[in-house]
């Protein structure tokens, strides 16, 4: 799951990048913001090295409307 967050997250970063330098700069900035919540978001609360980092499916879920919510 994470390997997939990270690898949107690279690419919608690439997107906002790409925005930022040939399109509206507000935009990408915006776009950039957000992937990096939730990449980062979903990269602490499911960080294999942390203890308890086996949750159930309610507790993804939880924490996935944490990060979005933030975002």
């Amino acid at each position: 799951m994470r390997t997939v967050v990270y690898v949107f997250g690279l690419v919608a970063s690439c997107i906002g990048l790409g925005f930022m330098t040939f399109g509206d700069a507000a935009v990408g900035c915006y776009i950039s913001t957000v992937v990096g919540f939730i990449a980062s978001g979903i990269g602490v609360a499911y960080n294999p090295l942390r203890h308890g980092s086996v949750l159930s499916p309610q507790d993804w879920r939880q924490h996935l409307a944490v990060v979005m919510f933030l975002a």
